[in-house]
């Protein structure tokens, strides 16, 4: 096996299991998102997304976050209980809030812009369109592209991340030239308590060192030596459910 397969098959989906005495230092996160930001691909290199980083002496906007993200009183899956106390072990010290963003352009768009008449609209990243789906779903999947290079770093300093997409959803209403914005019915609490969030939350991930403590909705472990009931039952499909081989020209 590769090192690279090695490294990633090490990443768990951290729910309840936390270290609240380890934590990673404000230079390293910096670090590892710097040297993610160095090698990461985007469109035109723009990178239409900005990130919020929540520090771990910042218990406010963590808990809020953690509000945001419970969108059932009861049973939200990234261990909010409304009705009980948090588990002691549910806090990740860094929370990352990545948010889509207009960007600048730079000198290819600029060039490019002179080059070729009206050759600048071409990029919805830079304009008044960069609400809209076209760029939004782009940001989407360079941020998951970003992410799981993080990831890779995070593991090659023993750190997990962790990744939250359940929260009220922004969509853009161009005609309206607003966001709808979801409401949250479980805990009440949405992105309005977090006044910096001006623009369409796209994920948040959690970075921290792993408690030794077993996670009863820790994820992706097959290790037959875990006991069952430590393995978690988020089952992946079948691999012949998820890909389709086409090999040879058709009429279809």
């Amino acid at each position: 096996m590769s090192k690279i397969y090695e490294l990633f098959k090490k990443r768990r989906q951290i729910r309840w299991a936390w270290d609240q005495e380890r934590i990673p230092s404000k230079e390293l996160i910096h670090s590892l998102i710097e040297t993610t930001f160095d090698v990461a691909p985007s469109k035109q290199n723009l990178f239409p997304f900005k990130i919020h980083i929540i520090g771990p002496k910042n218990n406010k906007d963590n808990h809020i976050v953690g509000k945001i993200c419970a969108l059932f009183k009861n049973g939200s899956v990234n261990q909010w209980q409304m009705e009980e106390a948090p588990h002691p072990n549910h806090k990740a010290p860094w929370v990352l809030i990545f948010e889509l963003r207009k960007c600048e352009p730079n000198d290819f768009i600029v060039k490019h812009g002179t080059k070729y008449k009206g050759g600048e609209k071409r990029f919805t990243q830079i304009d008044e369109r960069f609400r809209g789906p076209t760029n939004s779903k782009l940001a989407c999947i360079e941020v998951g592209m970003f992410l799981k290079i993080l990831a890779g770093q995070c593991l090659e300093n023993d750190l997990q991340i962790s990744y939250i997409k359940s929260f009220p959803e922004w969509s853009w209403k161009g005609i309206r030239n607003e966001y709808h914005k979801d409401t949250n019915k479980g805990s009440g609490i949405d992105w309005s308590a977090l006044p910096y969030i001006k623009e369409m939350p796209i994920i948040v991930a959690q970075i921290g060192y792993k408690a030794n403590i077993a996670d009863m909705l820790a994820t992706n472990i097959d290790n037959p030596n875990v006991p069952l009931l430590e393995r978690g039952a988020e089952t992946k499909p079948a691999l012949e459910d998820i890909i389709k081989y086409h090999l040879e020209e058709t009429d279809e």
